[in-house]
């Protein structure tokens, strides 16, 4: 509702909007997606699932009139964002090809804050697992730990996929 809102006062026209207005309404649709998605697990057949990748082709037009990402407000919004969902959505679709496929397309700009980079190896090495590909997803985990260490010391879904990618193993040395 909150999400809604924002989107709200903001309009729709998205070509009249200016940066910041661009990242508060992109951002809430993100958001939205997310929402959705994992709402989607527990409201099977609801249409969830298909409000959660509307919202990102929102937000994808949106950032399509953005030159380049931004940190307005510190939501750090922009393409290399919308692409970093587009991932994060399909894992909390638990559709770990989609993830992987999706993440093809995400190019992280230098720019884009180290939290928001290890989090997308976080999601990704979460994908890789769902796909049974849990040496992607222990490649991804040492991208995000490279990355953001702190972060992905502590993230439960670090934790998470560490013990799904060892209950699949015998030999646990990498893990």
């Amino acid at each position: 509702t909150l999400m809604d809102q924002v989107r709200s006062d903001l309009g729709d026209d998205v070509a009249a909007m200016t940066g910041p207005e661009l990242s508060l309404y992109g951002s809430a649709h993100l958001r939205s997606a997310v929402i959705c998605a994992r709402g989607a697990r527990t409201a099977v057949g609801s249409g969830m699932a298909q409000d959660a990748w509307a919202h990102m082709d929102a937000a994808r037009r949106a950032s399509s009139h953005m030159r380049a990402d931004r940190n307005d407000y510190g939501l750090a919004f922009g393409p290399s964002n919308v692409a970093q969902h587009d991932v994060a959505v399909a894992v909390e679709l638990e559709d770990g090809p989609e993830a992987i496929r999706r993440s093809r397309q995400v190019r992280l700009a230098p720019s884009v804050p180290a939290v928001r980079r290890g989090h997308h190896y976080i999601d990704l090495a979460r994908g890789y697992v769902m796909a049974d590909d849990p040496a992607g997803g222990l490649r991804c985990l040492q991208q995000a730990r490279r990355i953001a260490p702190q972060q992905t010391r502590h993230h439960p879904m670090v934790r998470e996929t560490v013990l799904a990618i060892a209950a699949g193993r015998r030999a646990r040395e990498d893990v």
